[in-house]
């Protein structure tokens, strides 16, 4: 069943109060399609919320609208055409570089293992990640209104949260199998003659996670599970400090030490446990 051509009008205008009314009477047709009269597939009520992202004048709404169908438990990886392998919601969202649509999608539990064919399934099988850096980025800048430096920041922060939600380092890139997501980004970075490094920042993120996978034979970690559990720099340098009796606490001249502080780096303090305490550590969260 369809929901009804006003109800998916006031959808595509961002009205989320009359969206909201609707479902309030009818919470059973929150994946229902709408009624369109050409060849495309209809989208159903979270495809057109994830769509609001595209214009400037609507993209305020997405996050409203998207959290209130969550909320009645819209299927977030609904296909428009299953047999095509069309895309889902998290698809369509890449395609826009809408960070916010992208993580309320993933933490409702949106697939990024699930791969795309197009809408009528006539495209190169493609991951999350490889539809979010296609050679069409500058198009959807454009489309959305953003200046390329902003587009740029979309589209890392979208590179952080599928892969915090386990999106494989290795991905289908436009048809072809086992495409590195480094080589999926080095084409962004060479176009790119901005000043913005968001780019290469996605680069050495993405080298960075390859790195720690090297430190865990784990099949139940994610590689971004793997790189959260690598010791930073910074940690490897106090542990190293505090090895050789050479950690002291910070000097502060206006207010003292806190004494949990002092006590963990007086030299008296067993190693054993300062390395417990530091386990609790991370400076990356």
């Amino acid at each position: 069943m369809a929901v009804p051509e006003d109800i998916a009008l006031a959808a595509h205008r961002g009205d989320v109060d009359t969206v909201r009314r609707f479902l309030e009477q009818h919470p059973e047709r929150v994946d229902d399609p709408e009624v369109i009269d050409d060849l495309d597939a209809p989208m159903n009520l979270m495809q057109i919320a994830v769509r609001l992202a595209l214009e400037p004048d609507t993209r305020g709404k997405t996050r409203d609208l998207v959290e209130l169908l969550l909320s009645y438990g819209a299927k977030v990886n609904l296909r428009r055409r299953p047999a095509f392998d069309s895309p889902t919601p998290l698809h369509e969202a890449c395609l826009i570089s809408c960070p916010d649509a992208v993580g309320m999608l993933l933490r409702a539990g949106a697939d990024v293992n699930l791969i795309c064919r197009g809408p009528a399934g006539d495209f190169p099988a493609s991951h999350p990640l490889s539809i979010l850096c296609g050679d069409n980025w500058r198009h959807f800048a454009g489309r959305t209104g953003r200046s390329e430096e902003e587009h740029l920041r979309c589209m890392y922060e979208c590179v952080q949260l599928l892969l915090r939600a386990g999106h494989p380092l290795e991905m289908l890139h436009m048809g072809a199998e086992s495409t590195s997501l480094e080589d999926v980004l080095d084409p962004i970075a060479w176009d790119y003659d901005g000043d913005a490094s968001y780019p290469l920042d996605a680069i050495h993120l993405a080298k960075a996670v390859r790195a720690a996978q090297l430190t865990s034979t784990s099949t139940r970690l994610t590689p971004w599970q793997k790189y959260c559990l690598v010791p930073p720099k910074e940690l490897l340098r106090l542990r190293s400090l505090v090895a050789r009796g050479r950690a002291r606490e910070k000097v502060r001249t206006r207010r003292k030490t806190p004494r949990e502080i002092s006590l963990l780096f007086a030299p008296s303090f067993p190693n054993e446990l300062f390395w417990k305490v530091l386990a609790f550590w991370n400076p990356r969260h």
